[in-house]
């Protein structure tokens, strides 16, 4: 054991942390591969990002928001349009309330 040990130079240091950044990218990135498959397999959100790692929901969603894949994803320009006939015109509301349920997975009725 080296009781004396030389003081790291400025390289050296910078090198450290260069790597331990790639370190931490590569773990970011394979947990959101985790998540979207498992979201992908029939998992909820919040346990998808239980078993990939993240410590919460709230992580999981900061992480992709960060990687630019928002969990919660605005609505096109259609959907809005059909959502505000829906709103004005009460036939447009069950065509509206299927998709939303397609969206879910829920049953259809």
């Amino acid at each position: 054991m080296n009781r004396n040990p030389k003081p790291m130079t400025p390289e050296a240091r910078a090198k450290g942390r260069a790597n331990h950044a790639a370190n931490a990218k590569e773990r970011r990135e394979a947990r959101i591969e985790d998540f979207d498959f498992l979201v992908d397999g029939g998992a909820t959100f919040s346990e998808a990002a239980e078993r990939a790692g993240f410590p919460s929901l709230e992580a999981a969603e900061i992480a992709l928001r960060r990687a630019g894949n928002p969990l919660w994803r605005p609505l096109n320009a259609e959907c809005q349009r059909r959502r505000y006939r829906a709103s004005r015109d009460p036939k447009h509301v069950s065509e509206v309330m299927g998709e939303f349920l397609d969206t879910l997975g829920g049953p259809r009725g």
